[in-house]
């Protein structure tokens, strides 16, 4: 884990996580193995992903690291499962677990948004032609707001 990545992961699970108590609160009771799970699910999805870039590439991608949850095709299903988690499901674990993932793609996102060739090399890797300044923008601006729309849903829905 890189130092400056460190205090925005722990701002996004501190911040998802309370969110998610000031919902259950004004919800209802408070339900705190649900909380608790949340916590738990934000802190798999963030480690989910960094062991990814870790260890897990190897095997997949052994010499290119071409890693596949930053992938064109993980990042257009994750906004499908998101409303399916956030519809369909119950489960706080999930929803912890897919707002960690989506929260740490967006802060990356963001800390690529002035270069757009690292852009491409990470994210958009499988596309055969360059990006224009504008799609970069573009493509950064609708996941980073999919993103705080899923986190406010959380909070509206009350999960």
């Amino acid at each position: 884990m890189k130092s400056n990545n460190l205090f925005g992961k722990i701002g996004i699970f501190v911040s998802l996580t309370s969110l998610f108590l000031v919902a259950a609160y004004f919800g209802k009771a408070v339900d705190y193995t649900g909380v608790l799970l949340f916590g738990i699910g934000i802190v798999s999805g963030m480690l989910l992903l960094e062991l990814d870039e870790m260890f897990l590439y190897k095997y997949y991608d052994a010499q290119n690291k071409k890693l596949t949850s930053r992938s064109i095709l993980f990042l257009v299903s994750l906004p499908p499962l998101g409303l399916f988690l956030l519809t369909s499901t119950g489960s706080s674990m999930g929803v912890g677990m897919f707002l960690g993932i989506i929260s740490i793609l967006s802060l990356e996102m963001f800390n690529f948004r002035k270069n757009i060739n690292g852009f491409k090399q990470k994210f958009l890797f499988q596309l055969k032609r360059d990006i224009s300044e504008d799609e970069h923008i573009l493509v950064t601006t609708v996941f980073i707001s999919l993103s705080i729309l899923y986190a406010f849903l959380v909070i509206f829905m009350g999960r």
